[in-house]
């Protein structure tokens, strides 16, 4: 179990870097990536409510997993923007 815990941070930390970048490439901030863990949250403190609540978290869930990853495939944005210049 430590062994799986190390693994898993070292590969989140630079998985969350290179989000972050791909994001300020298409001129977002790179606080879009939390959007995805927010009802991720919600259903841990919703644990004792009514399933229909943590269907309807977990449907919202796939829906903000589906538009991260559309904004992850987006192109980079020509040019300079607030985040700097586009990488080579």
């Amino acid at each position: 179990y430590p062994l799986y815990l190390l693994y898993s941070l070292v590969v989140f930390l630079p998985s969350l870097t290179v989000s972050v970048r791909r994001f300020h490439d298409i001129g977002k901030s790179g606080w879009w990536i939390l959007v995805a863990y927010v009802p991720t949250i919600l259903s841990s403190v919703c644990q004792g409510y009514d399933v229909l609540v943590i269907y309807l978290l977990s449907i919202l869930s796939f829906v903000l997993i589906i538009a991260l990853i559309i904004f992850l495939l987006t192109k980079s944005q020509k040019g300079e923007n607030e985040y700097g210049p586009m990488p080579e």
